[in-house]
């Protein structure tokens, strides 16, 4: 129940949540069987209500938590001139959090063991956590980059971080080497996976064995086989004030067995913040001022969106050359796919609130000039709009 003057994106680590009723001041819905649809985040607006279902079917410790970082951040407020700063001595997940945020934890059954072996033949991978001073004046910019040939220069960051592609059902390491000043950890956001790789330092993990912060210079293994083919994030859950805003996020798309997936036609619209500071303007796959997008007509596309701004909530909308929504096919939210009956031709807008994914089908069938508009609403700011040009041919 959101009591507060403001909306709150609600997110569950580790696992997927049944939204089977919303409601708000006057009625409420319950969904039929076949109407209820999956999240891992869902954006709760003010007076609103919903009833969440899930089943905690691996032991651990997990998190419940709105994904607006001004709101589970300890000591920070939306109008600071900096978010205020954790050193590596501090326990991000017991001293750094607070507001709006719920530990949670799972027992194992009677029955059950959390297997620590080594998974047999795993696909492996190198991200390194790079660093580059003076990027946002005199602070600095992080970047997430994976090593594709010889491992990256220290100081090499991207717009954003470096696309992982992974397989469904196929087993994969991710060694995390940190190169920064700061004790950082990566949130796999929406893959279910065990605690202990959940990204939380000081508090992913069960019992005695939980994981820590990767401190300066040193790794970290990550373990995992995703459930899923879908729409997916990585992010740094350490300091996110300054590291998730300053470059520390990059996407995570799980693919079918046999699928290889086309740059071409499945485009990735990845919405986050261009630095550190409340206010700092937004980012589209890294760019403040983002290129035209290419698109051919009578061509298929997959367009994902998803927004790991830290305190954002975006309204997204394709609009033809009289501002009017064109029309894309609703496809999956959160890396879930949508119940039959909701997968329909919409009008091209959509509310994306920070930790959510959606992915929509859109097919030109003519050469035309569109508009991508982004409007950015993050309190107490006045809404900021950021029109890409959409040029089909």
């Amino acid at each position: 129940m959101n009591g507060t003057i403001a909306p709150h994106p609600m997110h569950l680590h580790g696992f997927y949540y049944d939204i089977v009723e919303r409601g708000g001041e006057s009625q409420d819905t319950v969904y039929a069987r076949g109407a209820i649809r999956k999240a891992v985040t869902e954006l709760l607006p003010t007076g609103n209500t919903m009833l969440i279902v899930w089943s905690p079917d691996r032991a651990g410790n997990w998190l419940f938590h709105c994904h607006l970082i001004a709101h589970i951040s300890r000591e920070r407020r939306v109008d600071d001139e900096m978010p205020h700063r954790l050193g590596s001595h501090m326990n991000h997940a017991t001293e750094g959090m607070a507001g709006l945020i719920v530990g949670i934890q799972v027992r194992p059954g009677k029955d059950e063991r959390v297997s620590r072996a080594p998974v047999a033949q795993p696909r492996k991978l190198s991200l390194f956590v790079n660093e580059r001073p003076n990027v946002f004046g005199s602070y600095p910019g992080y970047g997430f980059v994976l090593q594709e040939g010889a491992p990256p220069p220290p100081d090499s960051v991207r717009p954003s971080g470096s696309p992982i592609v992974l397989t469904r059902g196929q087993p994969v390491e991710i060694k995390v080497v940190n190169r920064t000043h700061e004790a950082v950890t990566v949130h796999w956001h929406g893959v279910e996976l065990e605690s202990y790789y959940d990204g939380v330092g000081g508090w992913s993990g069960l019992g005695g064995r939980v994981a820590p912060a990767i401190e300066p210079g040193k790794s970290f293994i990550v373990r995992m086989t995703p459930r899923r083919a879908g729409t997916f994030i990585y992010h740094t859950h350490n300091e996110e004030g300054e590291q998730l805003a300053s470059g520390l996020y990059g996407p995570l798309i799980v693919v079918n067995p046999g699928e290889v997936r086309d740059t071409v036609t499945d485009r990735i619209f990845l919405m986050g913040s261009s630095g550190p500071g409340a206010g700092a303007p937004a980012a589209l796959n890294g760019f403040r001022n983002p290129p035209p997008i290419q698109l051919a007509s009578n061509t298929a596309y997959r367009v994902r969106f998803i927004n790991i701004a830290p305190s954002n909530i975006e309204v997204i909308g394709l609009l033809d050359e009289n501002g009017t929504p064109v029309k894309w096919r609703t496809f999956a939210k959160d890396g879930a796919e949508l119940p039959a009956q909701q997968v329909t031709d919409v009008p091209a807008q959509q509310v994306v609130a920070a930790g959510e994914t959606y992915d929509y089908t859109f097919s030109p069938e003519k050469a035309e000039n569109l508009t991508l508009q982004i409007t950015t609403y993050e309190h107490p700011f006045k809404p900021k709009v950021m029109r890409v040009p959409v040029i089909v041919r």
